[in-house]
């Protein structure tokens, strides 16, 4: 088997994913009603710190990690219908290029600071101001991700 950085064995595997479902499960209730780009930047530095913590020798997540699974767990909430609309979408390359970004900004999977990810938001956000300043970031990913 190949092994590289991510690489954490199968032993922690299981206990890892639980630990991170229960910190996702636990955002569901506030997002039930809106929530500001703070809370969640909150919530994205603490699910970071939380995972770095609990697992300090088999996992180093990031604020990429932590974003990208907060949003998509939101997104999928959100179209259900469960939760409010979330104050960000999920960053990734994909959606960077469609906002009309091009390597090396669309790099968003070692974003370590809030700061980065706010420069990375901040190409979306002009983006969406462009095409559809009506939406929120969260409606205008949804149409332009599709």
């Amino acid at each position: 088997m190949r092994r590289n950085q991510f690489y954490i064995g199968d032993a922690p595997r299981a206990h890892i994913r639980d630990f991170w479902k229960e910190q996702l499960l636990a955002l569901q209730a506030p997002y039930g009603q809106e929530r500001t780009v703070a809370e969640y930047e909150t919530d994205i530095a603490n699910l970071r710190d939380s995972l770095n913590d609990e697992f300090p020798n088999a996992i180093s997540c990031r604020i990429s990690h932590a974003q990208k699974s907060i949003g998509v767990f939101l997104k999928h909430l959100w179209c259900m219908e469960l939760v409010h609309v979330p104050p960000q979408c999920p960053v990734d390359a994909k959606i960077l290029a469609a906002a009309g970004a091009v390597y090396p900004a669309t790099n968003w999977g070692f974003v370590d600071t809030l700061n980065e990810h706010r420069a990375k938001v901040a190409i979306l956000e002009a983006a969406k101001n462009q095409a559809a300043p009506h939406l929120s970031l969260a409606e205008w990913e949804l149409e332009a991700f599709n």
